[in-house]
């Protein structure tokens, strides 16, 4: 029995013994497969991290850019008309000065943003200080004079641009103006009194009543249409009702952006120094504010930022159209 039985127990343990190599054998597998499995796991949390990452990039990038237009659009509409506002002011003060002085220009080549006359229309409530010239940055500060025309009440076609929207909107109300209507303006010659003939749009691409007209002494008010786009003109005509003062114009050809509906382009340098300069600002304050207390950080960096802010929201209004 005992000689019989020895086999076997040997094969037992030989079986013992295999099952117990073949487990060994196993076990570095299933390690080199958990830490594949690991490397996998950390890889797609690496990768879902720098998704999240790059997400939140644009989502506060976006956000950043809406409120930047937002901002934009404010100023453009609501606080530049304080702007106007306040210009007017002092161009009125000038105005009244010069002509006391006797100093007021009467034609040929004048500066621009040279305040030239006072206009009133009683039917829109308007009363503004017109000054010389009608390119972007000009006609920030109120309706502007075409150089190329003779002063209101001299002989021929006088013309002023404005704003429809923009910084006041001065000319917002002209297409409501009707025929008959009466409109008035001190220069330094005197007064003179137009009554309107007609209110009408052209496009831009046609030919468009702002030259000398023969044989005519009237006043052509032109501002943008439609509101808030500016691709066509629109004018309101009317003929002087007084005797034509003698004038004269500035006989220098005129410039593309002097036509009411481009911007001045020579603005995009100043632009971009000023977008630096809030750069800058921007990051200084986020630098302050981690550094500072935060009313401290408050008290320096919100107006040096709201002050570049502002004067780049200027630049870019220079670069839309004049009458916009």
């Amino acid at each position: 029995m005992t000689a019989t039985q020895e086999p076997n127990v040997i094969d037992i343990r030989d079986e013992s013994t295999r099952s117990a190599v073949a487990v060994a054998e196993r076990e570095p597998d299933t390690q080199a497969v958990d830490l594949v499995a690991g490397e996998r796991r950390e890889r797609r949390a690496k990768a879902a991290s720098s998704s999240t990452d790059v997400s939140s990039v644009i989502s506060r990038g976006l956000t950043t850019f809406s409120l930047l237009v937002l901002a934009m659009l404010v100023f453009l509409f609501v606080l530049s008309g304080f702007a106007e506002a306040r210009t007017q002011v002092g161009l009125q003060r000038r105005f009244a000065k010069s002509v006391e002085n006797l100093a007021a220009p009467t034609g040929g080549v004048i500066d621009n943003g040279t305040p030239v006359a006072d206009l009133r229309i009683p039917a829109i409530g308007l009363h503004q200080i017109v000054v010389q010239g009608t390119t972007s940055g000009t006609l920030r500060a109120g309706p502007g004079h075409l150089r190329a025309t003779p002063l209101p009440g001299q002989v021929g076609n006088s013309v002023l641009f404005a704003r429809r929207e923009a910084y006041g909107g001065p000319f917002r109300h002209i297409g409501s103006l009707h025929k008959g209507d009466e409109i008035l303006v001190w220069t330094m010659q005197g007064r003179a009194r137009y009554r309107v003939d007609s209110v009408f749009t052209t496009r831009a691409t046609r030919g468009d009543p702002i030259g000398t007209t023969a044989g005519k002494n009237q006043l052509t008010l032109v501002t943008s249409d439609p509101p808030y786009v500016g691709t066509s003109r629109l004018y309101a005509q009317a003929h002087l009702l007084d005797k034509p003062w003698a004038g004269s114009s500035d006989p220098n050809p005129l410039d593309r952006d002097e036509l009411g509906l481009s911007g001045e382009n020579d603005g995009i340098l100043s632009l971009v120094l000023w977008l630096e300069v809030l750069l800058i600002a921007a990051v200084g304050s986020v630098w302050l504010w981690r550094r500072w207390t935060r009313w401290s950080a408050y008290l320096v960096c919100v107006p040096i930022v709201l002050a570049s802010a502002w004067i780049v929201f200027e630049n870019i209004t220079k670069l839309l159209p004049a009458t916009l």
